[in-house]
């Protein structure tokens, strides 16, 4: 992300991405037969609010 004319930063933080802690939950879940943490419902709403945003980012961008 390009603010003010500033050059972009990359952060790196240590250890497992939070794709990683998902499928561990999901895994342990399936293997435990307890419930996710997290509803179904709201995984998907999460993921449709996540593409909601990255279409609108595209919509927005400025054509180089």
């Amino acid at each position: 992300m390009n603010v003010d004319g500033e050059s972009p930063r990359t952060f790196t933080v240590a250890g497992d991405t939070s794709y990683d802690h998902q499928l561990a939950a999901l895994l342990d879940a399936l293997r435990s037969g307890a419930p996710l943490s997290t509803p179904g419902e709201d995984i998907v709403a999460n993921a449709e609010a996540i593409e909601a945003t990255a279409v609108a980012a595209a919509i927005a961008a400025p054509a180089e």
